[in-house]
């Protein structure tokens, strides 16, 4: 299942309502906390085979259960009946993994005993516990079942419907619409006698998957003073593995991906043997702007001596340098997808990274500068794979060594230099050809993802590139 989760903001509801919202989360973690204390109270409930169930016997006064063992109604109001199971399952997770690692902890005991679990969920609202309003376009409201501190009780909360949300809602009714109309058909196929392996079938070849999301339950984040509700659209894809699918493509075309610091990415596309597109993506303003906040932590650091234990130094600057890379990763990690999916890719390929080597002699916040820009090669990777996933475009790793020394087109061997004395950025071969270093690194990721990529002896690879030093041509 892919998901997108689309978050829409609380705006300015009036007084008590945001109140309300809190009231409720806090509820929320009472109910849970009073079912893990039942549950540690009575562990054996875990081994049967519906806990739920028994859970509910100890505790939910009903017709048949009048008088439960440990009533829940004495002590909290009884939530919604999904929201109330939702808390059980909940507490049952989180109670088996108490019960594994105290398991795991009594067969050598070296550290602390691991402790129950803390009571920590955000409100999640099932069916008719929310509702949206389309009608006005000024005044948009979500109705959500709040808890007020004495009763659970239907609330109008003011939001705005982004152009986005919009987009993905439309495309949940097209997946009711097509959900209908497998269901009608189904009812038609079984009333015929047809058997359910059969109906299976016949659908799944009038249907085929689904290709829209559907709209899930939402839930409630708090973050930085402001309310917010979560929506995740799901839809189900389909992909075979990417060894199968190579057999039944020997023709695709691939992108592959350089990953580096003066350029975030060099992007080249190829259908076989034909390149379609070439493009860099510059990284000198993050790396700036990157650098400027390093150099003032580091500044700071040494003006406060050692740091104090428990104690967060720089919050804002940390938050800053995160935040900064979390937001390019994802813009040119939205760019990789949307140039795939304008050519029509089948595979992305990024260069397999490796652990992190520091240069010897830099300064502290150059270091970190660059081990924050590594982290964010990572970052890059792992944003295009889940937006590549939800395009049906496979996303593949392949070794980077030697790829930006050798000639994409043959196995002449390079070394790289620059004529600014910033960084290494060009590269030349022994026929005197300049290639930019990171586009030929990009271009041989595709030889590396064919197999095609020459065996490289490194003693010979040494030899050469001493010979090319002292040519007389090129001062590297």
């Amino acid at each position: 299942m892919a998901t997108k989760t689309i978050k829409l903001k609380i705006i300015d509801p009036n007084m008590g309502k945001l109140e309300n919202l809190q009231k409720t989360k806090d509820e929320i973690n009472k109910l849970l906390s009073f079912y893990i204390d039942v549950i540690a109270d009575n562990m054996e409930i875990l081994d049967y085979k519906f806990p739920m169930r028994e859970l509910e016997r100890l505790t939910i006064r009903t017709r048949d259960n009048p008088e439960p063992e440990i009533p829940l109604n004495e002590k909290h109001n009884v939530p919604p009946s999904v929201l109330k199971r939702s808390i059980i399952n909940h507490a049952i997770g989180k109670m088996n993994s108490y019960r594994s690692n105290y398991n795991n902890w009594l067969k050598n005991k070296n550290k602390n005993a691991p402790r129950l679990p803390k009571p920590n969920m955000s409100p999640t609202f099932y069916n008719n516990d929310f509702s949206l309003e389309f009608e006005d376009i000024q005044n948009q409201f979500i109705k959500l079942r709040v808890f007020d501190g004495n009763k659970w009780s239907m609330v109008n909360y003011p939001t705005k419907l982004t152009e986005q949300f919009n987009r993905m809602h439309k495309d949940h009714f097209k997946h009711q619409e097509i959900e209908a109309q497998k269901k009608e058909l189904r009812s038609k196929l079984k009333a015929n006698g047809y058997s359910k392996q059969e109906i299976k079938e016949i659908i799944k070849d009038t249907f085929g998957t689904n290709p829209y999301y559907k709209m899930c339950s939402p839930s409630l984040s708090f973050k930085k003073g402001e309310w917010y509700l979560c929506f995740p659209f799901k839809k189900k894809i389909n992909m075979k593995k990417l060894k199968t699918y190579l057999k039944d493509k020997p023709e695709l075309i691939t992108m592959a991906i350089d990953l580096g610091i003066s350029h975030l990415a060099v992007i080249t596309i190829k259908q076989s043997y034909k390149l379609l597109k070439t493009e860099f993506i510059s990284g000198k303003k993050v790396n700036c702007l990157r650098y400027q906040a390093l150099q003032k932590i580091t500044k700071k650091q040494r003006l406060s001596g050692k740091p104090v234990k428990s104690e967060k130094s720089n919050k804002k600057l940390w938050d800053y340098t995160s935040n900064l890379n979390k937001d390019t990763a994802h813009k040119v990690s939205a760019r990789i997808v949307e140039l795939a999916k304008e050519y029509g890719v089948e595979v992305v390929i990024f260069e397999h990274l490796k652990s992190f080597k520091q240069k010897k002699g830099a300064s502290k916040a150059k270091k970190m500068n660059l081990k924050r820009n590594y982290w964010l090669h990572g970052k890059i990777i792992k944003y295009t794979r889940y937006k590549a996933y939800h395009e049906k475009i496979y996303v593949t790793e392949r070794s980077a060594f030697m790829t930006s020394q050798i000639h994409y087109k043959d196995k002449q061997v390079g070394e790289r230099f620059s004529l600014t004395g910033n960084g290494c950025s060009l590269i030349i071969f022994e026929d005197g050809k300049i290639l930019n270093a990171d586009f030929n690194g990009s271009m041989n990721l595709h030889r590396k993802f064919y197999r095609v990529f020459p065996r490289i002896n490194k003693k010979d690879v040494k030899e050469r590139k001493a010979k090319l030093r002292n040519q007389n041509f090129i001062a590297i």
